[in-house]
């Protein structure tokens, strides 16, 4: 009884620290309906009229130049996503983007092709992490440039 009662407060000890960790994780874990969910609003948000005024919600603070010549040139932005897989913290979204064609953007495959005005679509993947509820420090993005070329009528490919 003596040996017991010796180790009660270390198991004591070993089990408040254990329930204080449960909760602190469940409190700042994110999981995988959580990061989907998350995705899901951060891909509603940058599609939106008013984006540069969500986007700090999610991370995204600072400079927004590029994203803005690229709205510019590419009106009524839509990311609308397809599949979303999640690995821990890391997120790839799989979706189809659609705008209209309207100015020039210098960082892409359309930089030499006078903007039409129509409608232009083009598969994305995007990749990235999320760190407490914010975008973390990985962003990846991957875009078919030749799906884009056709939607605006650009001859890219030989015919069959």
């Amino acid at each position: 009884m003596k040996t017991i009662a010796k180790h009660i407060p270390s198991y004591l000890l070993t089990i408040t620290l254990a329930l204080a960790f449960s909760c602190y994780y469940k409190a700042h874990s994110q999981t995988e309906t959580d990061l989907k969910q998350w995705t899901e609003a951060y891909a509603k948000a940058i599609s939106s009229h008013d984006w540069a005024d969500k986007m700090a919600a999610f991370g995204w603070e600072g400079d927004y130049t590029d994203h803005k010549k690229f709205r510019d040139a590419y009106a009524d932005y839509n990311a609308n996503i397809s599949q979303i897989v999640v690995d821990g913290n890391f997120v790839m979204a799989w979706m189809v983007s659609t705008a209209k064609y309207v100015g020039k953007f210098p960082h892409d495959v359309l930089k030499d092709t006078e903007p039409t005005g129509q409608a232009v679509y083009w598969p994305e993947i995007w990749h990235f992490n999320v760190v407490e509820g914010k975008l973390g420090d990985t962003w990846n993005m991957f875009g078919n440039g030749v799906d884009k070329m056709k939607s605006a009528g650009v001859k890219c490919l030989p015919e069959d």
